[in-house]
């Protein structure tokens, strides 16, 4: 299955097989998408007072919302795992900032403050 397309279907299983720089995120991304498969459960099963039969479009709609933002999360890692591999010029594994021998450090500040 097309990489973009199982981010769309099934974003957490999208990231995870990159594994590696990718890993970190399929967690959070998982969460998001739980969430909206939750919402969109509810949305089915009716609203959540009671008050009314049939479903809940409102939840509806916003769970469908919620699968919307993970699937774009999960595209958005898995292009920016593609950039570094690629080593573009916007990339940020193999050009990071140097320290300055001027640079204070920031905890400084805080480390004072015993």
């Amino acid at each position: 299955m097309n990489k973009m397309a199982l981010a769309a279907v099934l974003p957490p299983l999208a990231i995870a097989k990159y594994g590696g720089r990718a890993a970190w995120c399929a967690a959070p991304i998982a969460t998001v998408w739980m969430s909206a498969l939750v919402g969109i459960a509810m949305g089915l099963n009716g609203d959540v007072a009671g008050s009314t039969q049939g479903p809940s479009h409102w939840v509806l709609a916003f769970g469908l919302f919620v699968w919307a933002v993970s699937s774009i999360w999960a595209v958005m890692v898995i292009r920016g795992v593609e950039s570094d591999a690629a080593h573009t010029p916007d990339s940020t594994a193999d050009r990071l900032a140097a320290r300055a021998d001027d640079d204070t450090d920031p905890l400084d500040q805080i480390r004072g403050l015993r």
